[in-house]
């Protein structure tokens, strides 16, 4: 083995940083002798050694390879042993991956502006409120609904489940699940402005 070929495995392990993973023992000796061949899984335990004072990396990815280093599973993954089942491991990490990923679509900014649209409740329960029903136009509860904005529930009307402080659910409606007054228009047009604007 060369020092070169350590240079190598070492920049292949890089990649693999910054495409921000961070794979299991198991997971990162499978990929390097699989893509890289059986002598750079040898290399791998050099290869992480040099990259653990790499100031390019951030402290985190620094973190990560320290902690393989001095945990027993790379030994375990080298000699091919018994190493802690990958799908374990690496089920955070796909976690991350997949916020990561949903962060950047289109479901993620429609519910983003769905949330944006009920300014009265956390965002949270806005958002247990858009998996229930993502046409909803306006909830509340029953309450606010008969005393604040004297709108009755229908006969049939189907609650949404909310958390609420000292109450382990609140049961909410949405607007079409009423009838009474039309909504106030601070609440129906919130976002609309009339005359013009004073900075």
């Amino acid at each position: 083995m060369t020092l070169g070929s350590v240079d190598a495995f070492a920049n292949y392990v890089r990649g693999i940083l910054l495409e921000k993973r961070q794979p299991s023992a198991r997971e990162l000796a499978a990929e390097i002798e699989r893509r890289l061949g059986i002598t750079a899984a040898w290399a791998l335990r050099s290869a992480l050694e040099t990259l653990v004072g790499d100031s390019d990396l951030t402290r985190a990815q620094r973190h990560y390879l320290r902690s393989l280093l001095e945990s027993e599973d790379l030994a375990r993954a080298l000699c091919s042993d018994d190493a802690p089942d990958q799908e374990t491991i690496s089920t955070i990490d796909t976690l991350l991956q997949a916020s990561r990923r949903y962060r950047e679509s289109a479901g993620f900014q429609e519910m983003v502006q769905f949330m944006a649209r009920f300014k009265n409740y956390a965002p949270y329960n806005n958002m247990l409120v858009r998996v229930q029903n993502p046409s909803c136009g306006f909830y509340a509860t029953e309450k606010d609904w008969d005393e604040r904005l004297k709108r009755f529930l229908k006969e049939d009307a189907r609650p949404m489940l909310i958390l609420a402080p000292k109450h382990p659910v609140l049961l909410v409606y949405d607007i079409d699940q009423t009838y009474g007054r039309p909504l106030p228009s601070e609440l129906a047009d919130f976002a609309h402005f009339e005359g013009t604007w004073n900075q």
